[in-house]
């Protein structure tokens, strides 16, 4: 059974009250979709004038919307504040483009390769200040990135798989001599 609620002639906060008090067991279905939501909630702050509300009769308001809308509570109230603050109701989030953006590109990998060649791998703080000082002191422009880079990224980079391509040498175990018993 399907019943349709007319839910606009609650223009009260005495109304919203008795819909809050009588609606106990009910369980409402929500709008579909967060567009429907939000327009619907922009209406209802408005029917209820909820910027000229007293303090104790925004609870029954922020209760009935949090009925409902579905919403939780601290939902309504991030909703109800941008409203009151004149922002749109969007959705305000939403995934980047690039979640991680590369920041040291395949030529920094192959430049650290290089001066770990040169040095022998040095341990990643002095490494770092190797960089840095290729950076600062010699005013080399290679460096421009990998001269701020710091000792944990380092290490990382030397894990990556592009490193590792470049600078690690896997050999077979080598045999060794067996030892003649007497």
């Amino acid at each position: 059974m399907v019943i349709d609620m007319n839910e606009a002639q609650a223009r009260t906060i005495e109304q919203a009250r008795q819909v809050l008090a009588g609606t106990q067991v009910m369980e409402f279905q929500a709008a579909a979709g967060d567009a429907g939501r939000y327009s619907w909630i922009k209406m209802v702050l408005k029917r209820f004038d909820y910027p000229r509300l007293a303090r104790a009769d925004r609870g029954p308001v922020l209760a009935y919307l949090q009925r409902l809308s579905g919403y939780s509570r601290s939902q309504i109230t991030r909703l109800v504040s941008r409203w009151d603050a004149g922002k749109p109701l969007v959705k305000s989030y939403c995934a980047p483009r690039c979640p991680f953006a590369r920041l040291y590109t395949p030529a920094d990998v192959a430049l650290l390769v290089d001066v770990d060649r040169a040095m022998g791998t040095l341990s990643g703080p002095a490494t770092a200040c190797v960089l840095r000082r290729q950076r600062e002191v010699f005013g080399d422009e290679r460096f421009e990135r990998l001269g701020s880079i710091s000792v944990g990224h380092l290490y990382n980079l030397r894990h990556s798989a592009g490193y590792r391509n470049q600078r690690v040498r896997q050999t077979k175990t080598q045999q060794t001599k067996r030892v003649q018993a007497r």
